[in-house]
């Protein structure tokens, strides 16, 4: 990848952002831009801590803009259709194959249930559910449950939802140390409300 290849983040961003504004699939309340937007700071700044080579970030930060545009596509299996519409576009770009095959393995990495294999993967799993440990971690949950219930993944009875969302919870884990250190913290504080609405914590 030449040394230029950082300065194209900015027009690549603009352009996914602007396909996603005008095309993602009716009733996708929480993979939106908002929600890119969250994962690509996450993982700018776990990058940071985890102490990530200039090459590597830039491939993980392109990885994060691009893992949620197959909303626009489809709503099940999306990762694939991100896969494909990142190919198509960074193929046209000064990425060489092994670099854009990086970035859609990343890409692929977002799927759940979550089963990193390396540092990279372990910052996208964590940078895409970082609102577990975020202070906006209710407001953000809520746009989540409606997306559910539109494509009927999800009844819409607010109780089963808050036993759902503790269960997720409890399952999930953050992968890097530095997400365990700072979010974790949070998450556990979520996990408390969660159990005192259901009735489990006094």
């Amino acid at each position: 990848m030449s040394e230029n290849n950082g300065d194209l983040f900015p027009e690549l961003k603009q352009a996914v952002f602007q396909m996603m504004e005008n095309n993602l699939m009716k009733g996708v309340y929480y993979h939106d831009v908002a929600h890119t937007r969250l994962v690509l700071h996450a993982v700018e700044w776990l990058s940071q801590y985890e102490k990530l080579t200039s090459a590597d970030n830039r491939l993980i930060k392109i990885a994060a803009l691009f893992h949620d545009i197959g909303f626009i596509e489809q709503y099940d299996d999306h990762e694939e259709s991100s896969c494909r519409i990142a190919e198509k576009i960074l193929v046209n770009q000064p990425y060489s194959k092994h670099e854009i095959q990086h970035i859609l393995r990343l890409i692929r990495a977002t799927k759940l249930p979550h089963e990193p294999l390396d540092l990279m993967e372990m910052i996208m799993c964590d940078a895409d559910l970082c609102y577990l440990g975020g202070e906006d971690y209710f407001s953000i949950s809520s746009q989540l449950r409606k997306e559910l219930i539109y494509y009927n993944k999800l009844g819409s009875d607010p109780g089963a939802w808050d036993k759902f969302q503790l269960q997720f919870l409890e399952s999930h884990s953050y992968f890097t140390d530095t997400a365990k250190q700072i979010l974790e913290p949070i998450k556990k504080k979520h996990m408390s409300i969660l159990r005192q609405r259901i009735g489990l914590e006094g």
